[in-house]
C-alpha cells in the first residue's frame, strides 16, 4: 500500500457517511476497539480500517 491509496477520514466525515451527529461520531471515535489515528488533536481513521471496523459491528448485531 503506497501514501497515494492511504484515505484518511475525519469525525465530519463518519459522521456524514452515517448522517449521524457530530457527538455520536465522536462517541465512536472514542469506543476502545474503533481504529483510531491522532494527529495532534485531530482524530481520523483509515477508510479501510473503518469499513471493517464496521463489518465487525454489523457482525455482532
Amino acid at each position: 500500500m503506497t501514501m497515494e491509496n492511504i484515505k484518511l477520514l475525519s469525525v465530519k466525515d463518519i459522521q456524514t457517511k452515517l448522517g449521524i451527529s457530530a457527538q455520536n461520531a465522536y462517541t465512536i471515535f472514542h469506543r476502545s476497539d474503533f481504529p483510531l489515528i491522532k494527529f495532534g488533536g485531530r482524530l481520523y481513521v483509515r477508510q479501510e480500517a473503518f469499513l471493517k471496523w464496521l463489518e465487525g459491528v454489523e457482525s455482532a448485531c
